[in-house]
């Protein structure tokens, strides 16, 4: 009989949440340099952000970040993210390589990190919030690309179901993130709701011309739940990953908090 599991699983990179404060008129400014704003429609505020924290951090950028204050300020904005590098190390970098410009959009005096638990004991439940993108490349609108299509996952499901109309949105997406998190492992969804929903376009680069381009209407959705550790390692792995897709441009962080 194989030996049973072991309930802490330790992590071979300490994974760090930062919080960053910037400024909210240098990331505009940045984003009208660097060509990012659309002609019409609303700034993608993730794209912006994506960017930035490029230029600071280069590789090093935290990936998946979130944005917990949702409307920016001219004053500020805060940025929460993931990292496998402390706050000096960052700072370094961006001290070193960044352009004056974008390393003052930084409030550097409000820059810090703080490093994960090394372990997540099995069977601990952790509320947690997550915004994501609940989208899939559906064979089954494929027509004729030699790619699958990022679609709804809404669309997706009617599909699936032969129906136009009807289904429950909410249902389909909370569906989604269980099949999500079951995928990555490490975690057993015990409660989820919807709590925010809207469409956007989403701003990105087109990989032929690198001028910035909106991609067609993709759901934007805020989940809180409650969730279970089942295995430390896989968990820790799925913190640092993050959730569904565009983790690079504000979806997919792991909030946790009490349960």
């Amino acid at each position: 009989m194989a030996d049973a599991a072991p309930q802490h699983t330790a992590l071979h990179t300490t994974l760090h949440m930062i919080r960053a404060r910037l400024d909210g008129r240098r990331l505009f400014e940045l984003a009208r340099r660097r060509r990012l704003l659309p002609e019409q429609g609303e700034t993608d505020l993730g794209y912006a952000v994506h960017s930035l924290l490029g230029e600071l951090f280069g590789e090093l950028a935290p990936k998946p970040f979130a944005l917990p204050d949702d409307a920016p300020a001219p004053a500020g904005l805060t940025v929460l993210g993931y990292s496998a590098h402390d706050a000096a190390r960052l700072k370094e970098h961006a001290d070193l390589f960044a352009d004056p410009f974008v390393h003052a959009a930084v409030d550097w005096a409000w820059f810090d990190a703080k490093p994960l638990p090394a372990t997540f004991p099995v069977g601990r439940t952790l509320g947690f919030d997550v915004r994501a993108c609940p989208v899939e490349r559906s064979r089954l609108l494929r027509g004729d690309r030699t790619e699958s299509p990022e679609v709804d996952a809404l669309i997706v499901e009617g599909t699936r179901q032969g129906v136009e109309r009807g289904l429950d949105r909410n249902a389909v997406y909370l569906g989604w993130l269980e099949r999500e998190l079951a995928r990555r492992g490490g975690v057993r969804l015990l409660s989820a709701d919807v709590a925010g929903f809207r469409y956007a376009r989403f701003l990105r680069r087109d990989q032929k011309t690198r001028a910035p381009s909106r991609l067609p209407a993709l759901p934007d959705v805020r989940f809180k739940g409650v969730l279970e550790v089942t295995d430390a390692g896989a968990f820790a792995a799925l913190l640092a990953r993050g959730v569904g897709r565009h983790r690079a441009f504000g979806f997919g962080m792991l909030l946790l908090r009490p349960a």
